[in-house]
């Protein structure tokens, strides 16, 4: 599979229905801290200052920052301004943005932003050593297992398969409190797969070479068209 194709996005952003809205924010590309621009809240600073690993921090101020920067594109106002919820099992949304959601993840030196359906939910993970083979078997379904114990690149397609879960299960909304093994994904970049009752709609892609990245929405919400945009410093 080869890396999305990544666009300038438009000065001002529109979502409409039927539409999810998808972008790369590269922390090496973002200025630190101190040269971006003051406008987190109290909570936002005060979960910073708790981590300890002074990458994570930086990348978490950077991360919350741009997230503040693109949504007030979407929604025309300041970006200190948006005002950010939780719902019953933690999943955040923008109050002032009805009807459709964000989910931000991020890994090594990159992170994703969907922005679609109340229900989207995105992951991505850097490719890196592990034994994959007994991962998979531990948290994996069977089917899983064996897909990727008969691949002919067993290292991607379980990396393909994990993110591709988490997605599911951000746009779900449950989190790891569903077991991973639960449901199963067989199929590479798109899928459509039971849980809970619901059918969840899956798209997989190489956002960068050494990553892989997924994002998943409920099937009601019938995405028709996808938009991939990067996140440069001119924006800020």
């Amino acid at each position: 599979m080869k890396p999305l194709r990544w666009a300038a996005p438009p000065p001002s952003p529109k979502l409409e229905a039927g539409t999810l809205h998808l972008w790369e924010l590269p922390f090496s590309t973002l200025p630190l801290p101190r040269d971006l621009p003051q406008i987190l809240s109290s909570e936002e600073i005060a979960r910073a200052n708790r981590l300890r690993i002074p990458e994570k921090k930086t990348q978490f101020i950077q991360g919350r920052t741009v997230l503040r920067i693109i949504l007030a594109k979407y929604l025309d106002m300041a970006p200190e301004e948006i005002q950010f919820g939780t719902g019953p099992q933690g999943k955040p949304f923008v109050s002032q943005l009805p009807g459709f959601g964000f989910n931000l993840s991020h890994s090594g030196d990159l992170a994703l932003l969907a922005i679609g359906p109340s229900s989207v939910g995105v992951d991505i993970e850097r490719r890196q050593v592990r034994d994959f083979l007994a991962l998979s078997q531990r948290f994996f379904s069977s089917k899983e297992g064996a897909l990727i114990a008969e691949s002919p690149n067993p290292e991607y397609d379980f990396y393909r398969i994990w993110t591709a879960k988490e997605a599911i299960l951000k746009a779900h909304g449950a989190g790891l409190t569903i077991p991973l093994n639960r449901f199963s994904v067989t199929q590479a970049e798109k899928d459509r797969v039971n849980l809970e009752d619901n059918r969840w709609d899956l798209w997989q892609f190489v956002p960068r070479d050494g990553y892989c990245g997924a994002v998943s929405w409920d099937a009601i919400s019938r995405i028709q068209r996808t938009f991939c945009f990067s996140f440069s410093s001119e924006l800020l």
